[in-house]
């Protein structure tokens, strides 16, 4: 759930497993939440916030707090570098390159219901604190690589609904054995509202 105004968003994000696979069917494994500040600085977007997560019924069990900033260019493929530190139980810091695309207006079902496609990739790295606290891995390295591919459909001027598909993949070898699944793939809908 997100609410945003003049620029500041507030976000509260929740995983419940549906299934006895981890052992916490019908529980939350997460449940963060996050305040944001964005704002311009032609040709840069910049922004800057905290992310408070807890783990209820994960195998951590505990919260952590990060603070954030990132920077995007207003150019072509929108690419942005965002830095997170961990304040609190982790102490490790985690960066991404992003970069992505949105074509407008690809085709219209219905006349006054435009369809488009967005695309975005992100790439990760880890320190070796960021890495011991999530992956039980001591070292540095790469940490994961996002894709996603969604496609935003103006139900009318205040209402948006987005289906996305989305791939993860952990990069680095040690990581990657210390985890049950390296690759993700996921599906997700996201309705939002303008006021």
């Amino acid at each position: 759930a997100t609410v945003e105004y003049e620029g500041l968003t507030a976000h509260a994000w929740g995983n419940m497993d549906m299934s006895d696979v981890n052992g916490h069917d019908e529980h939350f494994t997460e449940i963060d939440a996050s305040l944001d500040y964005t704002w311009d600085v032609n040709p840069l977007d910049l922004s800057a916030g905290t992310i408070y997560y807890t783990f209820p019924h994960g195998p951590a069990n505990h919260s952590t707090l990060e603070v954030y900033a990132s920077a995007g260019l207003d150019w072509p493929f929108s690419p942005a570098l965002t830095v997170y530190q961990d304040v609190d139980e982790a102490g490790g810091t985690y960066g991404t390159v992003s970069a992505g695309h949105t074509f407008e207006d690809l085709f219209r079902p219905v006349e006054q219901i435009p369809i488009g496609l967005q695309l975005n990739g992100s790439l990760a790295y880890g320190s070796s604190g960021f890495n011991e606290y999530y992956y039980h891995t001591d070292s540095a390295g790469m940490a994961d690589l996002l894709l996603t591919a969604s496609l935003p459909v103006h139900l009318s001027e205040k209402v948006s609904l987005r289906p996305s598909v989305n791939y993860s993949t952990l990069l680095d070898a040690d990581i990657r054995d210390n985890v049950h699944d390296p690759e993700s793939f996921w599906a997700g809908v996201t309705l939002e509202y303008s006021f």
